[in-house]
């Protein structure tokens, strides 16, 4: 894959931030010539011929391309908000070698996307010393049955009331302002997470699960849901309503360990450069520390 095409029109442009292990959606408005500059950070040459913008879509970070990123963002305060959740969510999670895509927005199907991480795999793998098996990515026919959604960053709410006009709760089925089985008014105030809170889900909701039902498995089913993935969200750092939980045993607690570098992996981009560097998380090493 080596170029992109995107048809400039009406200033409203949207790529695809791809990495190995993170996506991120730009969606952003400015004049064709402001677009093709951006582009340029990512690819010098960048060409806009018969309104049509052309650029190599496969980039390595490199510390060129940090201070470019850098510099852009500081001194375009029209995008400044956008720019920086591109820089936090997406490229302050990628390490100095790593290679990503940057593509022309389009519904990708689960199975364009286990094409672009394995390319990336591949070139991660001699980049970066990556681990990567493309055997993991033999998942027979079921890409060919679920499709993976490109989420984001924004929140992103799903359900069929967004298709009809009477809102219906899909669990107790009944309509908003009517009295359900249980002998509760129906109604859509609160937020409804499709996957729970606590285990990390800050994005997607349910519009079409009332506050009764929401109420109903939050103090039923969730809190066995969330207690059985307990030691997975110590291990791995997975920050629920109240951050990041701290799995406890009489006297000892598993905590996880920080290192400064792990093999060829340098320091992720940082957006201050005056502080410190942060250290890097290792996710596969842990310890038992005393209370």
């Amino acid at each position: 894959m080596t170029g992109s095409k995107i048809i400039a029109v009406n200033h409203n442009f949207r790529l695809d931030f791809i990495s190995h292990k993170r996506n991120f959606v730009l969606d952003c408005s400015l004049p064709v010539k402001d677009f093709v500059d951006f582009l340029k950070i990512f690819d010098t040459s960048v060409t806009l011929e018969d309104n049509k913008v052309t650029w190599r879509t496969i980039r390595q970070v490199d510390l060129e391309l940090q201070a470019s990123v850098k510099y852009y963002i500081e001194t375009n305060r029209k995008v400044y908000s956008v720019l920086k959740k591109l820089f936090h969510d997406f490229f302050n999670q990628l390490v100095e070698g790593e290679f990503f895509f940057v593509l022309n927005h389009s519904e990708r199907t689960t199975s364009d996307f286990v094409e672009l991480w394995k390319q990336l795999g591949r070139l991660n793998r001699k980049a970066i010393n990556s681990p990567f098996d493309e055997s993991y990515y033999d998942w027979g026919t079921t890409v060919l049955n679920y499709n993976i959604d490109f989420i984001g960053t924004e929140r992103k709410s799903f359900g069929n009331n967004k298709c009809f006009g009477t809102r219906l709760c899909r669990f107790c089925y009944t309509e908003e302002g009517k009295v359900n089985s249980f002998g509760s008014l129906v109604k859509f105030n609160k937020k409804a997470h499709l996957i729970s809170e606590a285990l990390g889900n800050k994005r997607l909701v349910s519009i079409d699960e009332c506050d009764h039902c929401n109420d109903y498995f939050s103090q039923t089913l969730e809190p066995s849901i969330v207690n059985f993935f307990a030691p997975f969200r110590s291990l791995y750092g997975i920050p629920g309503k109240r951050g990041k939980k701290k799995l406890k045993g009489g006297l000892l607690q598993i905590l996880q360990l920080f290192v400064k570098e792990r093999a060829r992996l340098q320091t992720p981009m940082q957006l201050s450069s005056p502080s410190p560097p942060k250290q890097q998380i290792s996710p596969d090493i842990f310890c038992f520390t005393d209370l």
